[in-house]
Formats: structure tokens, sequence, C-alpha cells
């Protein structure tokens, strides 16, 4: 195999897990109507694709809420940027993020896929050449 087709090979590896601004999903909790309920600090957050725009804005980052008093999460979701520099509330911390899956405690998976598969094509098309 040649370089140039091992290095179409990682950049389709690449693009398989969202970049970011491309195909931004954020884990999400306690975000808008439906449920009827709150999820105390959303120990199930459900992966959630952040397409569109909020009043105008395009939903450019990943969101966290998180209670200092309470000692837990209360949000996560979709943010456009004019909500992560909005001056946070006493007690309420507010991080924001930009790449795929980062509001979670495994935003790092999509990266590490990426790189694994990467080096397990580069070794197999190694070994078909020799």
């Amino acid at each position: 195999m040649s370089p140039s087709q091992l290095l179409l090979c990682c950049l389709v590896a690449l693009s398989l897990t969202c970049l970011p601004g491309v195909c931004l999903q954020c884990f999400g909790c306690n975000v808008g109507g439906g449920r009827g309920y709150v999820e105390l600090g959303c120990s199930k957050p459900e992966v959630i694709n952040c397409s569109g725009t909020k009043s105008g804005f395009k939903l450019r980052s990943c969101i966290t809420t998180y209670s200092q008093s309470l000692d837990l999460i209360m949000s996560r979701g979709c943010a456009t940027s004019r909500h992560c520099q909005q001056a946070e509330l006493p007690g309420v911390l507010v991080t924001c993020c930009d790449w795929s899956l980062c509001n979670g405690s495994r935003w790092w998976v999509g990266s590490v896929i990426a790189v694994v598969t990467c080096f397990i094509s580069a070794a197999y098309f190694f070994l078909q050449g020799h």
C-alpha cells in the first residue's frame, strides 16, 4: 500500500468520528420538556445531535451545568457560544467544550477509536505488502 492510500485510510477513520463543528454530538439530560421530571445528577444522559440553531445562533458547543452546593450535575446538552459566555450563577459552574461527546466522562472514546482504527489499517496494509 502506498503512503497516499494509507493517509486516505486514516482520513476516513478520522471522519467516522465527529470532528469539531462538523457533526457535533453532546450528552444531554434535563434539557427541554417532554419527560416531566428531572434526573438528579444526569446519571443516564443520552447522545443528542447539535445540528440546529437557537435564537439564530448555531449550536457549536457542549455544555454542562454543575451545582456546587448540591454537588451534582444539573444538565448537559448543546449550547451556543452565547450560552458559554454568560456569567455563571452563584454556586453553579458552567463548562463548555467544542468536540463531540466532550461533556461526558468518556469524551476521549471517539479519538481513541480513530487512532486505533488508523493503526490497525496501517498494520494490515503493511503486512499485505510484505
